[in-house]
């Protein structure tokens, strides 16, 4: 690790991948300062550009680490308005910040794979970073503009590195994302709070998973600076490897405590227009030594032993 870490402001630091990452950057030392989830704070709010210059000027950060975002689908389809506002022109005000308050810090943006959305479907193998953008949801659309704004203002001073996570899960994640909700399910019905039945939707589907404390990696080394990452470079986070939602079941089945039903619910089965979604990690790996090192198994493990420990301490209902 680096002698001299630095300071680091990540927005999101509440958040289920912030909360990680500030984890992370303080095990190495770093001097940490978060904004929430939607990068607000006392006094703070992403989408004032005001409140966010003097913020970044008070923090003086030596690298940002942009999570802040409105991310699930669902909700951004709710509030279309509220999404472009906080993921487009929050990232946005973020950057000119820190061009403008914070010279020579690095900008690192978890942008998402769902900027691809339609392309997957045109590659018969793991997703170039140089594959067209044609995002499908409202998600994949504003990640997708921020990436195009923050290009342009590389290309003005900012130096930023872009990262496309693809799925990642783990301990702590809502259950509102697919992994998650298998685990929870699990838990309570194995805790006697849920009739043994698993509700499940679409199961066709493949997606290229990974574990939450890989991801926050990449993101701490940008941060800190361990690799030598030129301004406006893009990265994807993938295996290369998608798994089948339906096995993704399987494996969490294999270490339930009782016999549980499959139920597929009309109501969760979402069509999707990326029958599979893989990442091509080759860039990761050569250029900042990066692989994920945590097994889908044992991620499965994890979450599953998070939601048992939240349906005993009764906080899972």
């Amino acid at each position: 690790m680096s002698d001299r870490p630095g300071r680091i402001l990540v927005t999101g630091a509440a958040g289920f991948v912030g909360r990680w990452l500030v984890e992370a950057l303080d095990a190495a030392g770093a001097g940490t300062f978060g904004l929430d989830e939607r990068g607000s704070a006392v006094g703070v709010d992403i989408r004032n550009r005001e409140q966010l210059a003097a913020c970044v000027q008070r923090v003086r950060p030596t690298a940002i680490v942009h999570l802040a975002a409105i991310s699930a689908n669902g909700e951004a389809n709710k509030d279309p308005f509220g999404a472009w506002q906080t993921n487009l022109q929050g990232t946005i005000n973020l950057a000119e910040a820190c061009m403008h308050h914070a010279p020579g810090c690095r900008f690192v943006f978890a942008s998402s794979s769902e900027v691809y959305g339609l392309a997957f479907n045109d590659n018969t193998t793991a997703i170039l970073e140089s594959a067209a953008l044609q995002p499908v949801t409202t998600y994949g659309a504003t990640k997708a503009a921020a990436e195009v704004a923050l290009g342009q203002l590389c290309r003005m001073g900012l130096d930023a590195v872009i990262f496309r996570p693809f799925n990642h899960t783990g301990p702590r994640q809502s259950p509102t994302f697919v992994a998650s909700s298998f685990a929870k399910q699990i838990a309570l019905i194995e805790g006697g709070h849920l009739p043994p039945i698993l509700h499940v939707g679409n199961l066709n589907v493949m997606r290229d998973f990974l574990d939450v404390r890989d991801v926050v990696r990449a993101y701490r080394d940008a941060a800190l600076r361990e690799y030598p990452l030129p301004s406006g470079m893009i990265v994807n986070l993938a295996t290369g490897a998608p798994v089948a939602i339906s096995k993704l079941l399987e494996q969490f089945l294999s270490y339930c405590k009782v016999r549980v039903e499959v139920s597929e619910e009309p109501s969760l089965r979402r069509p999707s227009e990326v029958p599979i979604a893989s990442g091509d990690p080759t860039i990761a790996s050569k250029i900042m030594s990066w692989r994920p090192h945590i097994e889908l198994d044992q991620t499965i493990q994890d979450l599953l032993q998070f939601w048992r420990g939240e349906v005993a301490a009764g906080r899972a209902t």
